[in-house]
């Protein structure tokens, strides 16, 4: 392997890693506000 392939699949690497951290803080919360908004209408629908 020479020098210009190692740095491609470091860079490749680098991507896929930052999109892979950025996606996951975004799959976090949409999957807790749908938890919470289930939590919230059975709370709502034991109150009355």
């Amino acid at each position: 392997m020479d020098f210009g392939s190692k740095l491609g699949h470091f860079v490749l690497f680098i991507l896929l890693t930052v999109i892979t951290l950025g996606l996951y803080p975004l799959w976090w919360a949409i999957i807790m506000s749908k938890e919470r908004n289930e939590l919230l209408k059975e709370i709502r629908d034991r109150v009355r």
